[in-house]
């Protein structure tokens, strides 16, 4: 049981690594102009969750690169914080599994200017894909039957392969989209 929870928190180390290092190159540099435009006054310039509206407006560039760029920033941030939690704390794991899924769905609502639409279907995507690996990794945690963490294993593997997927296929096609 405390070796599956080491492999519960090296995994969740992981996923906040995946999640950063995907998502470094697609959300410009702080010195981008475009990116300074829309800094200082992003309606997602804080991580927390966008206003419900019926009728969103879409993001202009600016702003839809600053939101690439806060969840990138919250994922590093949230690996930072998993290098502080005690390996033996499931409560703590969960807890930081679910720091994890926030700034993902934050980012899934974010309407996205018509230009980084395409990228942003498959950013979405993607993480959609990490929120379910998160959500099935959280069921895992107090798991001690050997058959169901082998089936839960084997779910995870696919869903993680599908976000990474999704997510380099994303980070790429925003990259396009940006240099255009």
């Amino acid at each position: 049981m405390k070796t599956n929870k080491y492999k519960i928190c090296g995994a969740v180390v992981a996923s906040a690594l995946t999640m950063s290092l995907l998502l470094a190159g697609c959300g410009g540099n702080d010195t981008n102009a475009a990116g300074d435009a829309g800094a200082a006054s992003s309606p997602v310039a804080s991580s927390a969750a966008p206003a419900a509206s019926s009728a969103a407006a879409a993001l202009t560039e600016a702003e839809y690169q600053q939101a690439v760029t806060q969840m990138r920033d919250d994922m590093v941030q949230i690996q930072q914080d998993a290098s502080t939690i005690d390996p033996t704390d499931p409560d703590a794991a969960i807890e930081l599994l679910n720091s994890l899924k926030q700034p993902m769905e934050n980012f899934i609502s974010v309407v996205p200017p018509e230009a980084y639409a395409a990228a942003h279907e498959k950013l979405q995507s993607g993480c959609q894909s990490m929120i379910d690996y998160l959500d099935t990794l959280i069921s895992a945690v107090n798991e001690t039957d050997q058959t169901k963490l082998t089936e839960l294993s084997t779910q995870m593997a696919e869903q993680l392969q599908t976000a990474v997927a999704d997510l380099s296929e994303g980070t790429q096609m925003l990259s396009t989209a940006i240099t255009e």
